[in-house]
């Protein structure tokens, strides 16, 4: 169940794209949202290191002869943002402005909150400074303690209150429990927003007739345990040398609307997809990323059917 939605936002329009989906999700499941904004101080005398870091570097550091937003400006900035999303929107809006390094400072607000979902752009630029939502979103991909849904930006200017429409979601598994963990945020996804869940398992090209019998055991097997708050899911086995193409070729095969994967699975697709040019191809996807860090194994589990994609 989701309760509390968190979206990061860094004062650009371009980050304020994630707000339709975590409305929507928030609508549907009854969930509240909290709009955060961390102020980092520009403080070179005090020796503030985080600075030099290209993470950690202030989104507001002014160019010159601009002025340096106050702690008390962004504050009336994102608490009526807040307002704005509760009016248009119908769900209960909440503003948090943090201060501190950039990146620490979120994750440990992430993880004392008990947010239940963190929505973010996968790009922003707040005035008058470089880009950090991009570092941000890389930086909670490879280690969100809570699950991670990553929007991207549309073509043009964006729409901040249009409704998205989320109709279809790819879940990618490799066959490890590992890759498993994202099937429950998925539900959750999918029961909020009314859509369907497709469950994709990728074999590499030399698999025999046996290893595809194996496969569509495990996708059967996994199906028979989701609940039925998502609907009975679609099953589809690829045969790629490449998991994330595959994916790729899925999404648009099928007019996916949204791919949810586990983050740090131990082998196969959960693996390659943070992983340089994979993660680029789901980029071009155009479709959100649900991440959602996968554990290790548990002992005693049994290897997966053929540990497939592996």
């Amino acid at each position: 169940m989701l309760h509390t939605i968190v979206v990061p936002l860094d004062g650009s329009a371009a980050s304020e794209a994630a707000l339709p989906y975590a409305a929507a999700i928030g609508r549907a499941a009854g969930a509240a949202l909290e709009v955060v904004h961390v102020h980092v101080p520009w403080l070179p005398e005090a020796g503030f290191a985080e600075a030099a870091s290209p993470s950690l570097r202030p989104p507001e550091v002014p160019e010159a002869g601009l002025p340096h937003p106050t702690a008390t400006e962004k504050r009336r900035w994102i608490e009526e943002l807040a307002r704005r999303v509760a009016e248009r929107t119908g769900v209960a809006a909440s503003a948090r402005l943090l201060e501190g390094p950039l990146v620490p400072t979120l994750r440990l607000h992430i993880e004392e909150s008990g947010a239940d979902l963190l929505v973010m752009t996968t790009r922003g630029q707040g005035a008058g400074g470089p880009t950090w939502l991009g570092s941000v979103a890389q930086s909670f991909a490879r280690g969100a303690s809570v699950p991670l849904l990553l929007v991207p930006l549309p073509p043009g200017e964006p729409e901040p209150w249009r409704e998205p429409r989320v109709r279809r979601i790819l879940v990618a598994l490799d066959g490890s429990p590992p890759s498993e963990r994202v099937l429950g945020p998925a539900q959750d996804v999918a029961a909020a927003l009314r859509a369907r869940l497709r469950l994709l398992l990728v074999l590499p090209p030399d698999s025999d007739p046996a290893a595809r019998r194996a496969a569509e055991s495990y996708l059967a097997a996994t199906a028979a345990k989701l609940s039925d708050t998502a609907g009975t899911p679609a099953l589809e086995i690829a045969v790629h040398e490449q998991p994330a193409a595959a994916i790729l070729e899925e999404v648009r095969r099928h007019s996916i609307d949204l791919v949810a994967v586990a983050s740090h699975g131990e082998s196969g697709i959960s693996r390659m997809l943070l992983g340089g040019p994979a993660q680029e191809m789901l980029r071009g996807a155009e479709a959100p990323l649900l991440l959602v860090r996968a554990t290790a194994a548990e002992p005693g589990g049994g290897e997966p059917a053929d540990r497939a994609g592996a």
